[in-house]
């Protein structure tokens, strides 16, 4: 009767122990999470600023915006790592300098200064220049280090958990590598 229990536990259990190159949670996917989205933001974007003004697709600026600040971090969130890195310290530097960009040039070109651009303001084009590439830089680093985020939580949460023949009946064994 014991050898039926042990084999009925050993058949039907879920629980598996993990070999130390497999990965339950998947880095491609982390990778493809934050490059999908942020790709779909920059399309949203891409759409509003294309169509004329008054147009349908202007709705998808400011949805766009979100997709494009919170995509990239979308891979490290999947891999529950939410401390702060240098890739968001440059995108958030890079939001920061292409506002001050935004505020300098609407100081510069006021309303007395007609046919004034970007060009006429260069202190404002530098920092939104300046900004758009730190974010740039932000994002691609964010997106491309998402999967080494989830390889370390793959081996931090190593843990098996399964049903084993012991003297006299059956037990359980727990085992796991922990860091």
């Amino acid at each position: 009767m014991h050898r039926l229990v042990l084999v009925v536990l050993l058949l039907s259990s879920s629980a598996r122990a993990l070999a130390d190159d497999s990965d339950p949670e998947s880095p491609a996917l982390a990778i493809g999470l934050s490059a999908g989205v942020t790709a779909g933001g920059v399309a949203m974007l891409a759409a509003a600023t294309a169509s004329g003004p008054r147009s349908a697709l202007e709705d998808f600026a400011f949805p766009g915006v979100i997709a494009v600040v919170v995509g990239p971090h979308l891979g490290h969130f999947y891999a529950q790592d939410v401390r702060m890195t240098p890739a968001i310290d440059l995108e958030v530097f890079g939001l920061v300098s292409m506002a001050g960009g935004a505020g300098v040039g609407l100081l510069e070109c006021d309303d007395a200064k007609p046919g004034c651009g970007l060009r006429d303001a260069p202190a404002a084009y530098a920092l939104l220049i300046g900004g758009a590439a730190a974010m740039a830089t932000g994002i691609v680093w964010n997106i491309a280090s998402s999967g080494q985020a989830v390889r370390r939580y793959n081996r931090a949460h190593h843990l098996a958990f399964a049903p084993a023949p012991v003297r006299g009946g059956v037990g359980f064994v727990l085992s796991g590598r922990f860091q």
